[in-house]
């Protein structure tokens, strides 16, 4: 007697289609292949991004527009110098994201240098954080323990 089709497992009969194991499968190779593609783009943009600041660091800061900074704008309140440096750790930043095929590292390093840029962009942060001449006693203030 031939088996019958469709598969049958102690007198009933399979349900057709993708069993849930197959379906939660797919579904993780989807999610992993989004993750990745994400990653991939974030990881494209950066050195976008690294490749203005570096055409900017050519040019005289004064003649620098927001725009030559692409989508770091931020990057403006800083000097050459420091610029050189995120430019240094950007890259190396962005060969481990190319080796690990994640955009964490690079998303540190934005975040790191976004939060610094923020504080310098304020004249008194600014002044207290380098250490210019004209920080007084007046700039610092005695903190209290918070409750």
């Amino acid at each position: 007697m031939a088996a019958p089709t469709g598969g049958t497992t102690g007198g009933h009969r399979a349900l057709s289609g993708p069993s849930r194991a197959d379906t939660d499968k797919r579904a993780s190779r989807i999610l992993y292949a989004m993750a990745q593609r994400e990653a991939e783009h974030a990881t494209v943009n950066a050195a976008v991004n690294l490749k203005m600041v570096e055409q900017a660091l050519g040019v005289a800061p004064k003649e620098c527009s927001p725009r030559d900074y692409g989508e770091w704008t931020w990057l403006r309140v800083f000097d050459d110098d420091d610029l050189r440096e995120f430019v240094a750790e950007m890259r190396d930043a962005l060969l481990t994201a190319g080796h690990n095929e994640s955009s964490t590292i690079v998303d540190g390093v934005i975040y790191r240098w976004r939060i610094t840029a923020d504080e310098l962009a304020d004249p008194r942060r600014r002044r207290i954080l380098l250490g210019l001449d004209d920080v007084g006693v007046e700039d610092f203030v005695d903190a209290t323990r918070p409750e």
